[in-house]
């Protein structure tokens, strides 16, 4: 099968990849879940535990190394495009058999069609840049793709095909998503809309077999999906629902872990209180553009023909109109989101796993009447349009290869091309400052074990000069983790490092973390009295304050390791410093946030 071995192939590059040649860094979220998986749990202050269960599967197997942390993300992007793929030979074959062309009397050269259909819808998607980057990344949005395109393909196959296992697979699927992202709950009005508008009412839609209703098994499917959301609600319920308060606080809405929003009326949270300016869409157009960037062209493809062929909800374009129900809730959803605040990126990046392979769909011509016969058509998928943006999109993503997998590459190119006098010489004019333009530094993706050993440097100094076993305390959680991941750390009595990296953002002003709810990294720990830290800051003079408060002598450090402006060297943040702390005293307050 094609798809099949699409996938295994990008797969095994990603891996060697990961292996051999891959320069970055674990970066702060990366590093946050690998910390998990050291202190495995039913879930997380700000996540479900399903990063941190398969991270932890991984290292256990490989050991804490870079590679091994990205592991699963490969392995499941492998997934992904497959699930991709076979979803669109299925749409394909349900087009030609709707147009009496398929089955037998389509005879091999049917067939070819639909697997040439399904192998370039599979292999768009794995040139989707962000897709790149999370099956290279260990982040939740990488699994949380994987299983949306797994259970919409399990959701097609059940709907219109009639099949028990599919509807397995679908609660299987959604249960794990949201074991990963609660986003995947988004998926379900999706799934309902798609009845609604393509299934409803057909024998397609209904389970073989004289006895048992599809209902059970859809019912099936739902308590699966039920299953998947135990180990989060058990925690929550155990730790007061924080989780809710961070969701809400990612909102500014009254009830989260943030304050809130200035928007938002003196009597409520939300949006409510802004003036008519303020709704003109600036946030929701912003997402918009974020999407086309992070996806690309074929997005837009898949978008436009996705809204052309809504109404074509019959026999022929049934898969396309079940494409887009899948992604109309999630875009929907956080359109609305983005009015109340400001949006990111990867918020609503699940609708182009059903997007993309619509456009390439569309492109080919599996829902034109006269497309799906072979003939040559001027078609809605077959305009010169859609030829000019689909290929767009997939040169898009051949050239994001590179700047994807080594940035240090891309920034090296593009910082040399910056030097040339006509190149300069313009950008110094658009910056208005008559200054020269700054170099591109790949600093979030690079420069964290460079910290790390410069924390290593500062560390053996203080255990020389005060005789006692320093500690690393940082004011964000991810700098936090990837010192722990990084510094070099002393055995501790059980033979394993002694990784004694803790935050203290909720101290400075910043949103709690799971670091506020894991013994081993609590502020209030008995055993860090009197010892000696190095901190890593922001050099704000109201952060300096709370670090006054908890040593006996804090001072901004310039030795070895850091710069001459007391920057931790590998340090790409410009306002970020680093101090060493004498004699811990701990928090004022003998209570831990979150307990």
């Amino acid at each position: 099968m094609p798809v099949l071995t699409l996938a295994c192939l990008v797969v095994a590059a990603r891996v060697a990849y990961l292996i051999a040649v891959c320069p970055y860094d674990l970066v702060e979220d990366e590093a946050q879940y690998w910390l998990w998986a050291k202190h495995l749990s039913l879930s997380y202050y700000s996540k479900g535990p399903g990063i941190a269960w398969i991270i932890g599967a991984a290292t256990g197997l490989y050991g804490d190394i870079e590679w091994a942390v990205r592991l699963p993300g490969a392995l499941l992007s492998g997934l992904g495009i497959l699930a991709v793929g076979g979803l669109a030979m299925d749409l394909s074959r349900h087009a030609r058999r709707a147009e009496g062309v398929g089955g037998a009397g389509a005879g091999m050269a049917g067939e070819a069609g639909v697997r040439r259909a399904a192998l370039w819808a599979a292999a768009a998607w794995a040139l989707v840049p962000f897709a790149q980057m999370s099956g290279v990344l260990a982040t939740i949005d990488g699994p949380l793709l994987a299983c949306w395109a797994v259970a919409a393909w399990a959701g097609w196959r059940a709907f219109m095909m009639g099949s028990r296992s599919a509807w397995v697979v679908l609660g299987l699927a959604l249960g794990a998503g949201f074991l990963f992202k609660y986003t995947m709950l988004l998926l379900v009005p999706g799934l309902v809309l798609a009845w609604w508008k393509v299934v409803r009412g057909r024998e397609e839609g209904r389970a073989p077999g004289p006895h048992t209703s599809w209902r059970a098994w859809a019912a099936l499917a739902g308590a699966l999906l039920l299953l998947g959301t135990v180990p989060v609600v058990v925690w929550n319920a155990q730790h007061d629902f924080v989780t809710v308060r961070h969701l809400l606080g990612h909102l500014g809405l009254r009830g989260g872990d943030m304050p809130v929003s200035a928007l938002a009326p003196a009597g409520g949270g939300g949006a409510g209180g802004r003036k008519w300016y303020e709704w003109l869409p600036v946030w929701p157009l912003e997402l918009v553009l974020m999407q086309v960037g992070l996806v690309g062209p074929l997005l837009v493809v898949g978008a436009i023909g996705g809204w052309r062929l809504w109404k074509r909800a019959g026999r022929v374009g049934a898969g396309a109109v079940y494409l887009g129900a899948l992604a109309l809730p999630l875009a929907v959803f956080y359109l609305v989101v983005a009015y109340i605040a400001e949006p990111e990126g990867n918020w609503p990046i699940a609708v182009s796993v059903t997007l993309v392979p619509l456009g390439v769909l569309w492109r080919l011509g599996v829902w034109d009447e006269a497309g799906v016969k072979g003939e040559k058509t001027g078609a809605s998928g077959n305009q010169r349009w859609t030829r000019v943006l689909v290929s767009a999109g997939l040169l898009y993503g051949a050239l994001a290869i590179l700047p994807m997998h080594r940035a240090d590459i891309a920034a090296r190119v593009v910082n040399r091309a910056m030097t040339l006098g006509p190149v300069s010489s313009v950008l110094t004019r658009l910056r208005g400052d008559g200054l020269p333009p700054a170099p591109i530094v790949p600093g979030r993706l690079m420069g964290a074990r460079k910290m790390g050993e410069a924390c290593g440097l500062i560390m053996r100094d203080l255990r020389v000069s005060t005789g006692r076993a320093p500690f690393i305390l940082s004011q964000h959680y991810g700098r936090a983790a990837q010192m722990a991941f990084y510094a070099p750390w002393p055995l501790g009595p059980d033979g394993r490092p002694a990784r004694d990296s803790l935050c203290a953002g909720p101290l400075t002003g910043g949103r709690l973390s799971h670091f506020d709810f894991m013994p081993e990294t609590s502020l209030m720990r008995v055993d860090l009295v009197g010892r000696p830290a190095v901190i890593l800051s922001n050099d704000r003079a109201d952060v300096r304050a709370v670090w006054d408060s908890l040593f006996e002598n804090v001072r901004l450090y310039e030795g070895a390791g850091a710069t001459g402006s007391g920057r931790l060297e590998g340090e790409h943040k410009r306002d970020r410093v680093v101090y060493v702390g004498y004699g811990y005293r701990g928090p004022a307050s003998a209570a831990t946030p979150g307990r």
